[in-house]
């Protein structure tokens, strides 16, 4: 029987991985106890919490904990919550319809649009700057870089853009 691939749970809008989880501590019989891992508040070693949990910390709780993520503008946590302002704000990402748009290997592109309304996403799996035909403003990058400006016809390595049409 093979391991059960790692699940998303809860803490992922802070960048967290799934806890390695021992045998000897393991509850779920299925295998998902990593990703139910607790949340580390702060930094301090004992993140938060009144007592020590049940669980192990996920990976890097010093670093990837609620008090530095919030104080962080360019943290995973922000960008989550940009993300999701904008989805709410936006009839086309949150009940538009979605049509791929054809694009270089490595980068899903996607438009999602309601009326007049139009956005254009693009995500770049890859290592390198690709090159993608698409126009519009950059209202949201994961990396924030050029927020604001003029698509310039580049996606970052490993970065994901939304653009307004």
């Amino acid at each position: 029987m093979s391991a059960a691939p790692p699940l998303q749970g809860q803490g992922e809008e802070l960048g967290l991985e799934d806890a390695d989880v021992p045998p000897e501590r393991a509850v779920d019989p299925v295998g998902r106890d990593g990703c139910r891992a607790p949340i580390p508040w702060d930094p301090r070693p004992e993140h938060g919490w009144p007592a020590p949990p049940w669980l192990p910390w996920p990976p890097e709780p010093e670093r990837r904990n609620v008090e530095r993520l919030r104080a962080d503008p360019s943290s995973i946590l922000h960008l989550y919550r940009r993300l999701l302002a904008l989805r709410r704000a936006s009839p086309a990402l949150h009940a538009g319809s979605c049509r791929l748009i054809e694009g270089p290997a490595g980068v899903l592109a996607y438009e999602r649009a309601a009326g007049t309304e139009r956005r254009i996403v693009l995500v770049n799996f890859t290592g390198e700057r690709v090159a993608v035909a698409a126009h519009g403003r950059v209202e949201i990058a994961s990396d924030g870089a050029g927020e604001g400006q003029p698509y310039a016809a580049v996606v970052a390595p490993a970065q994901a853009l939304v653009l307004r049409v």
